[in-house]
């Protein structure tokens, strides 16, 4: 037999020598316009976590704690006005509003889509991944939103009409 001494066993890996310079995966980045789409589509949730989500794979931990903390600080402060616009504001000013914002803060302080697609270290995220964020983070919103508007119409601080 040819130095089968365990057939059972699994076979050996290739592992590189110790010290030696390892090829690491791209890591995906929403480009400004992906941000743009799921803030607008996903809601202030999914502008927080595709910001946050870019910072993280540039490594930038200031970046990923002021989202973090702006982004708490702002989604409050929405939830806790909405309820108390004039019946005529028209609704989808604020959604505008918060992604051109949001798209800003991409385009200025992370990379553009022809930076990603000339870089070897990033990578542009999916247009599934997007529409999956988009998703998760609406039902999120909804979750969160609904829940107290309705216990806020309950004891008559407000009307749902």
């Amino acid at each position: 037999m040819d130095d089968i001494s365990n057939p059972y066993a699994p076979p050996e890996a290739l592992l590189a020598e110790p010290g030696a310079e390892v090829a690491s995966e791209r890591r995906p980045i929403y480009t400004p316009f992906q941000v743009r789409l799921a803030s607008f589509l996903g809601g202030p949730f999914a502008a927080v976590f595709t910001l946050h989500q870019n910072f993280k794979a540039l490594q930038d931990t200031r970046g990923q704690r002021l989202t973090l903390g702006l982004g708490i600080a702002f989604n409050v402060a929405l939830l806790a006005l909405l309820p108390f616009l004039p019946e005529r504001f028209p609704r989808q000013v604020i959604p505008l509003l918060y992604s051109i914002a949001a798209g800003g803060v991409a385009s200025a302080k992370q990379l553009s889509k022809a930076q990603l697609e000339a870089s070897e270290q990033y990578q542009r995220r999916s247009g599934w991944n997007v529409t999956g964020v988009v998703l998760v983070s609406f039902l999120a919103f909804c979750l969160v939103v609904f829940p107290p508007y309705l216990l806020l119409n309950h004891w008559g601080v407000l009307r749902l009409d």
